[in-house]
């Protein structure tokens, strides 16, 4: 992820989400990747289909934003962006992958399940603005791949 990405970043951030991250969130972003930051866009021709954002400290990652356009859902690019995590997490030595994901987003579940991500916790109304519940999902890395 790049400066000049950031205005589709947030579009389909705003497109996705509830309660979207500001713009200055995802300036703040570029600015961490020195300090364990993570942020990646996926690109086609162009054009920016998805984001993730991650962090690394210590020997855990997190997994904090996935966002995928609705106009290029199911076409792999979250699961793209999801292995691209998988593969930086395990070449800089992590541990463990943590996230969460709402209690009402199925797909977004089967997708980190698929990934051998295993549901641990919930967070009672974690998503303020619905006062949505979120689970609490975590991929053991000292196991062995996918």
């Amino acid at each position: 992820m790049r400066l000049e990405h950031l205005g589709r970043v947030r579009d389909i951030e705003i497109a996705c989400f509830s309660d979207p991250w500001p713009l200055a969130a995802f300036r703040r972003e570029l600015v961490r990747k020195a300090a364990g930051g993570y942020p990646r866009v996926l690109v086609e021709e162009g054009e920016v289909l998805a984001f993730s954002i991650s962090w690394f400290a210590a020997d855990e990652a997190n997994l904090a934003n996935l966002a995928v356009h609705p106009a290029h859902r199911r076409r792999g690019c979250g699961r793209a962006l999801l292995q691209d995590l998988l593969e930086e997490a395990r070449r800089r030595g992590s541990g463990s992958i943590w996230l969460e994901v709402r209690a009402g987003n199925a797909r977004a579940q089967r997708l980190y399940a698929d990934h051998g991500f295993q549901t641990v916790a919930v967070r009672k109304g974690y998503y303020r603005k619905e006062g949505e519940d979120a689970l609490v999902m975590v991929k053991d890395l000292t196991g062995g791949k996918d």
